[in-house]
């Protein structure tokens, strides 16, 4: 009996011990990593490089625009500017690199007064240009003017489910590539941290036909896919998924 309680009482002190041990090599011998904070860096130079990003050889990292607060999603229109949503101030603004060398010495406000736009995408056509924004709870287009980088009235094409205390809010859009190319991804995140249930938007990627209007699932099951891009060569899609969380310290790892 004794030599079974020795045993069990092992069993739990080696593993404690082993826990406490790689706890301490963690805290004082793991690299750390500086993240920037969000908001304006003071001292800021446009064309000057990035002092707190590394980068690979033969690559840099310079200051390309200030001032833009709350930037999330670029975008380049057909003349070359930049298009950015600015999600927590309800703007979409456009940067200009007036002289081509690489800075935005020129900004603007596009579109204001939006409910925290997020996803932008651009399609040109032989009659022009059309921008295409996802706000909390819409998928609009805007007729866009490339000469002089303005838009008309938009059309609201899909109301998506969002309310003021919807902590996933954020809406990404990507065109599929050819023979999708009128396919309009949209993201849109789960009303929670770990839902067993959603609606029929919530928690997806769906597929909006942009020349029919009609609407199907491409995806499910994702919390919160942030940012899509395309693999030009085979079509993949990649995201950013944000996955489930508070469901306990250990759980997920």
């Amino acid at each position: 009996m004794f030599d079974l309680l020795r045993r069990k009482t092992w069993a739990v002190i080696i593993p404690l011990c082993l826990l406490g041990v790689g706890f301490v090599a963690f805290t004082f011998f793991a690299p750390t990593i500086h993240v920037p904070q969000g908001g304006e860096t003071p001292d800021a130079v446009l064309g000057e490089r990035v002092p707190f990003l590394t980068v690979p050889e033969g690559f840099a990292a310079t200051y390309f625009a200030k001032g833009v607060k709350g930037a999330r999603v670029m975008e380049w229109d057909a003349a070359g500017r930049m298009l950015v949503s600015q999600t927590s101030e309800g703007l979409v603004s456009v940067l200009t690199d007036l002289d081509g060398d690489g800075t935005a010495e020129q900004t603007k406000v596009l579109i204001d007064g939006l409910d925290a736009p997020h996803g932008l995408a651009m399609r040109c056509h032989v009659n022009g240009c059309d921008l295409f924004v996802a706000t909390r709870n819409a998928l609009l287009r805007y007729p866009y003017e490339s000469k002089t980088a303005t838009v008309s009235e938009p059309e609201k094409l899909l109301d998506i489910v969002g309310d003021l205390t919807d902590r996933h809010k954020t809406r990404s859009i990507m065109f599929l590539g050819q023979p999708f190319e009128n396919t309009l991804l949209i993201s849109v995140g789960s009303s929670c941290d770990a839902c067993h249930e959603e609606d029929d938007m919530r928690g997806r990627i769906l597929a909006y036909d942009t020349r029919t209007g009609e609407l199907s699932e491409y995806a499910r099951g994702l919390r919160n896919a942030v940012f899509m891009t395309l693999d030009p060569m085979n079509g993949f899609v990649f995201m950013t998924e944000m996955g489930r969380r508070g469901l306990g310290d250990t759980t997920q790892p």
